[in-house]
């Protein structure tokens, strides 16, 4: 459920810093604080991670993966045989136990 969100943020979280970087490396005028023009660099700023991160997740990890998943397995998804081999050695022992009462 959290897979997709996670992805996301953490690209987000790759790609924000370079994004301002670049944002006011680029500027050829004086920046003029107000709280207006700040908000609307803000949210230009948090729109173009966003697009970013998108765009990261899908060509980089989402093909990294689908080859993670091939080449290990699914990982930790694997039930355990543990409770398999108990219930038959214990279904053994009860029809063994029919077996014997049979016989008698």
């Amino acid at each position: 459920m959290w897979k997709l969100p996670a992805r996301l943020s953490y690209a987000m979280y790759l790609t924000h810093y370079p994004i301002m970087m670049v944002a006011n490396g680029s500027m050829v005028s004086t920046y003029f604080f107000t709280d207006g023009n700040t908000i609307y660099r803000a949210m230009g700023d948090l729109a173009f991670t966003t697009v970013a991160a998108f765009v990261l997740s899908i060509t980089i990890d989402a093909p990294f993966s689908t080859i993670q998943k091939l080449l290990l397995g699914e990982g930790g998804k694997k039930k355990p045989q543990k409770n398999a081999k108990v219930e038959s050695q214990n279904d053994k022992i009860e029809d063994n136990a029919t077996d014997e009462k049979s016989t008698l």
